[in-house]
């Protein structure tokens, strides 16, 4: 009879199901581990990444991290890019000197902005660009508003202008209420 035997084997079974499902746990727990651990690798990759893209970019303008991270904000809800910030910076670099080397109608478009010959020369960049993008939002210039950014920003103006309608300020301050600006430390 084998009753005996069944009597055995039950103990074994069971030690035998025990020991498949502590093995399986534990194949479970290091595949997620491992693919956790590869997930917080990727994510770091990307913050890194992420927080170069920010000071090249900034250095590459002379610009505060802080600036250029709110300015692309303003600029990506308006549908524009990183790239067109490029270009406007680049535009505003040449429109300040051809104003400061004397080119009157440059000069008189920076007039009309509340920005005087003596800003242009004293000021940086960043400020420069500030004040340029505030004014444009509430100078009138009519008709000859596109020509006037074109002046100012150069080859960048035709795809900031609809943020030029909004406000810089606002946007930034939108950007920091939802922590979208890492601070200069963390960027470094």
């Amino acid at each position: 009879d084998g009753t005996g035997f069944k009597a055995c084997l039950k103990p074994a079974e069971a030690s035998a199901n025990r020991f498949g499902s502590q093995v399986g746990k534990d194949i479970k727990n290091k595949l997620a581990g491992a693919f956790g651990v590869g997930a917080l690798v990727y994510g770091a990759k990307r913050l890194i990444d992420f927080n170069s893209q920010i000071k090249d970019g900034a250095t590459a303008l002379d610009i505060s991290t802080d600036a250029f991270q709110e300015q692309t904000y303003w600029l990506k809800q308006n549908g524009a890019s990183t790239e067109d910030l490029v270009q406007s910076y680049k535009g505003l670099s040449k429109a300040r000197k051809a104003a400061l080397e004397g080119d009157q109608g440059t000069q008189d478009i920076f007039s009309a902005l509340g920005i005087s010959m003596d800003d242009l020369n004293t000021q940086p960049i960043e400020q420069l660009f500030k004040r340029a993008a505030e004014a444009f939002r509430t100078t009138d210039f009519g008709a000859d508003k596109f020509s006037a950014a074109m002046a100012v920003f150069g080859k960048g103006a035709s795809s900031i202008l609809p943020a030029l309608e909004t406000s810089l300020a606002a946007a930034a301050a939108e950007a920091r209420e939802l922590n979208q600006i890492i601070d200069q430390d963390t960027v470094a």
